[in-house]
């Protein structure tokens, strides 16, 4: 909505442009009017729509053409004015001052304005009136006419406020006055407006979802007779506007077309503003992305709010109780988005899914956690495209929050998962969030997620396939690192690892896979290096792996292999016995565990 109104008055001379003006701000009618007013600024506070007001008289005595022009081109809307004793006064309008405006440029709405209806003479011309309704069937830019006397001050307030109306809720967009129905970007707009008003996705508006629906755009709800009283216009002008189940679409957009056609178009802006569209009727960026700055060392998650909006998302379009959403019902779910904003053959490499590779709740908001960490311009998107709107921000500023890396406060997790060897880190990421799933290396994804619970708290697990190219960054909450304890290359490779991590991350030694006859947490004779666990593919103990890593990231204090300063040169000694062949690894093994307790 424009964030001020420029009103321009034209007009034949000595028609009352300049006393029309004059009359508004001084409420009277003035002994001496000049030949042109000087702009004049009216804040916004004393206007209607709260929007400050600028208005422009014109003099064909003082000002040329290319003034003339100049001021039609900075305009945002135009009153023609014309004296209802002087027919020749109306006939300019179409002869003139109508064609001249369209010849500056893009059209902008018009007022027709009468005045002088106070005179006596006028009463016996009513073939000016007239005369000026085929103006308006002709030239779609007038917005409306209306008759005033500045001397009388008979109607001057809503000369202006019709103007400005014009200009803060226009027609045009909404509207085709030629055939006099919506137009099509208008009903898509209230057709979106529509189905996330529906929230159980029955095709109708019920009391309770009308009564949501109005206190969302207008602040209020409708008391019971004015309910019945909207749905009851409906029945009796438009067949199936209203069923059992409440108002229809139809219905809705019926609706809608009764207030514009009796000028209430501000009704219908209001509600489409309030759902993101500006005045072209396209989604407003501040509506897509609202103004976010996320403090150093702090991370993005979703909020309490944010994961409720989501569940609820998430059940109203899971139409068949199943736990999941099937394709179709991820179509529906995004029908309401320019695209489908997700992969949905991928997902289940990066998420929880069923057998098909649906999405399930968990595998649904986990993507969402996601996206809200590394993306969360798309989690926006998507967030306003499906309505969201909570709290006093009336964005999507209260879906997430930014929090500070305290590991006992934080609700989501950042893990590294480190290792040389492609196919265990794919077959680990997919039994991360499907257990029942055996991937091959082709099949990956560099993030996946997953929830555990820890203590009474829902948790999320964001695991990052990361190669560890110089120091992490972001610093991570804890880290997997894969390892083969048969393997020399493999350990060498895990050491520089915990090395880039940094002290301050602990670390998770994983086997893979582990020799046969070696239970976990059993020495392995070749470098007497202690895993605490190991995974196995398809095994269902690899679920003890990603609690221990949920609670690695929970409480990193309590980790075996958080190094301290010194282990710097521990791990460098290990990897020269490792080349010399001298037996430091057992020694390593006992300091690094001894010194972490």
């Amino acid at each position: 909505m424009p964030r001020d109104v420029r009103i321009l008055l034209l007009g034949d001379p000595s028609v009352g442009k300049t006393s029309l003006i004059m009359a508004l701000v001084t409420e009277e009618f003035p002994d001496f009017v000049p030949s042109r007013a000087e702009e004049i600024t009216i804040p916004a506070e004393v206007t209607p729509e709260h929007v400050p007001t600028h208005i422009v008289d014109y003099s064909a005595a003082e000002q040329d053409d290319a003034a003339l022009r100049a001021e039609i081109t900075k305009s945002n809307v135009i009153c023609v004015v014309y004296s209802v004793d002087k027919r020749e006064s109306v006939d300019n309008i179409t002869s003139y001052w109508l064609p001249l405006i369209r010849s500056v440029g893009p059209q902008k709405p018009i007022i027709l304005v009468g005045n002088k209806v106070d005179l006596e003479e006028s009463l016996a011309t009513p073939s000016v009136t007239e005369a000026v309704l085929p103006i308006m069937d002709e030239f779609l830019e007038v917005e409306t006419c209306v008759e005033c006397s500045a001397k009388t001050l008979m109607n001057i307030s809503e000369v202006f406020y019709f103007a400005q109306k014009a200009v803060l809720h226009p027609s045009a967009p909404l509207y085709s006055a030629v055939d006099k129905q919506l137009n099509p970007d208008c009903v898509a707009a209230l057709t979106r407006v529509f189905t996330i008003c529906d929230s159980d996705k029955d095709g109708a508006l019920s009391d309770h979802e009308l009564n949501d629906f109005q206190c969302r755009c207008f602040n209020a709800p409708l008391v019971p007779s004015a309910l019945e009283e909207v749905k009851e216009t409906v029945r009796r002008s438009h067949e199936d506007g209203v069923t059992d189940q409440g108002l229809t679409l139809s219905g809705f957009l019926y609706l809608h077309l009764v207030f514009i056609q009796r000028g209430r178009h501000e009704t219908t802006w209001t509600v489409l503003r309030r759902f993101g569209y500006d005045d072209s009727l396209q989604m407003q960026s501040e509506y897509l992305e609202p103004g976010l700055s996320i403090p150093g060392g702090c991370t993005l998650e979703l909020s309490g709010m944010g994961l409720q909006f989501l569940r609820d998302l998430f059940h109203q379009h899971d139409m068949d109780l199943d736990g999941c959403l099937s394709f179709p019902e991820q179509q529906r779910m995004f029908e309401l988005c320019p695209h489908l904003m997700w992969d949905a053959s991928k997902l289940m490499y990066s998420v929880n899914c069923s057998s098909q590779g649906y999405p399930t709740l968990d595998g649904f908001l986990s993507y969402w956690v996601i996206q809200a960490m590394k993306d969360h311009r798309s989690l926006f998107h998507f967030l306003a495209y499906n309505g969201y709107i909570h709290g006093d921000s009336d964005n999507q500023l209260s879906a997430v929050r930014t929090q500070a890396r305290k590991p006992d406060e934080q609700s989501v997790y950042h893990c590294a998962l480190v290792g040389s060897n492609a196919a265990a880190k794919a077959n680990f990421m997919h039994q991360f969030v499907n257990p029942a799933y055996v991937a091959s290396h082709t099949d990956q994804s560099d993030y996946a997620c997953r929830s555990e619970t820890i203590g009474k708290a829902v948790k999320y697990l964001v695991l990052h396939d990361t190669a560890l190219e110089g120091r992490a960054e972001p610093p991570y909450h804890a880290a997997v690192v894969l390892v083969d304890p048969t393997s020399t290359p493999s350990i060498e490779d895990a050491i520089d690892a915990q090395e880039q991590l940094g002290s301050t991350t602990p670390v998770l030694l994983v086997g893979i896979p582990a020799p046969p006859g070696h239970a976990t947490g059993e020495a392995v004779p070749r470098h007497n290096l202690q895993i605490k666990h190991r995974f196995v593919p398809g095994n269902a103990q690899n679920s003890q792996i990603f609690q221990s890593l949920a609670r690695l990231a929970h409480n990193p204090h309590m980790s075996a292999s958080r190094r301290d300063s010194s282990s710097s040169w521990a791990s460098l000694s290990l990897k020269a016995a490792l080349v010399v062949g001298v037996p430091l690894v057992l020694g390593f093994a006992v300091y690094r565990y001894r010194s972490s307790s």
